[in-house]
């Protein structure tokens, strides 16, 4: 195997995101993201989509994209739009991530990471942020798990 270092794939300002695993066609998504006010970056960039066995796949990299779904006012979205969102484009056993990274300076990248799913008709989601630095350093800034029940049917959501 060989592999090639890329330079500037992940360097200031620029963000990636990508959103995998969706059961909705491109068109549809765009919908839900306008209709729950979402945006995949800050600057008015550009989604590019891709239908695969994942699902629907969209992806966007630039200066404005933060490496998670951001507001009408280029904040981080209110996780009630984010949750109603993932509500309609996940479905049967599909699980829907959104992962990314952006760098505040030139020695940091901040990078996160989501997946929902359903179990028993409920929505459910996991998602971590973490700061890295080229030193190698890695502080998990937030992490949000799923309580877990044990039933007679399997798991379910603990209350």
């Amino acid at each position: 195997m060989i592999l090639k270092n890329v330079d500037n794939f992940s360097v200031y300002p620029d963000g990636r995101i990508r959103l995998d695993g969706m059961s909705h066609a491109p068109g549809a998504i765009a919908s839900l993201m306008e209709e729950f006010g979402l945006h995949l970056g800050g600057c008015g960039e550009q989604g590019f989509c891709a239908i695969n066995t994942m699902g629907t796949s969209i992806s966007a990299a630039g200066p404005g994209v933060m490496g998670y779904l951001l507001d009408e006012g280029g904040i981080e979205a209110p996780s009630s739009d984010l949750e109603a969102f993932l509500e309609e484009v996940t479905s049967g056993i599909s699980v829907v991530k959104i992962e990314g990274h952006y760098c505040p300076d030139p020695d940091t990248m901040i990078q996160s990471s989501l997946a929902a799913w359903k179990q028993f008709d409920e929505l459910v989601v996991a998602s971590k942020r973490e700061l890295l630095t080229h030193d190698g350093r890695r502080q998990v800034i937030h992490a949000s798990m799923p309580k877990l029940a044990v039933t007679q049917e399997g798991f379910r959501m603990a209350c």
